[in-house]
């Protein structure tokens, strides 16, 4: 397991604790009283929506590597599309977006990253397995 997912994981198991979530549940999600955004908030809101795009995606037809059948260029390519588009955005502040804003575009390159790094530490595991 990554650094962060593990980090996640410790997360998760911590807002299940009343007094810790009372305490800590700005870190994690947006709330009233927060007064901005920190990058641990982008990072959990990208997990969740990680989680529901694969069900969309996935169903229980295909499999996440069904998605990257060439490995490291699958994600690789991914990743560039995805930074292509913020450069297109970032670059032009005054651009019309029709669809997809910057900040959708940086979630959404962060979570690619975090599929490839898992990819990477899966095929590691599966290596040392065998």
């Amino acid at each position: 397991m990554t650094d962060y997912g593990r980090i996640m994981k410790e997360c998760e198991e911590d807002m299940k604790n009343k007094e810790f979530a009372k305490k800590y549940s700005d870190l994690f999600m947006k709330g009233k009283n927060m007064s901005r955004v920190t990058a641990s908030t982008i990072l959990h809101e990208a997990a969740a929506l990680k989680e529901k795009k694969q069900a969309d995606y996935q169903g229980d037809m295909w499999t996440e590597e069904d998605y990257f059948p060439y490995g490291n260029k699958s994600y690789m390519h991914m990743i560039h599309t995805k930074y292509l588009r913020m450069r297109s955005l970032a670059e032009k502040e005054d651009k019309k977006v029709n669809f997809e804003s910057l900040e959708d575009t940086l979630t959404d390159m962060a979570v690619y990253c975090a599929m490839f790094a898992a990819y990477l530490e899966n095929k590691k595991a599966k290596q040392n397995d065998t």
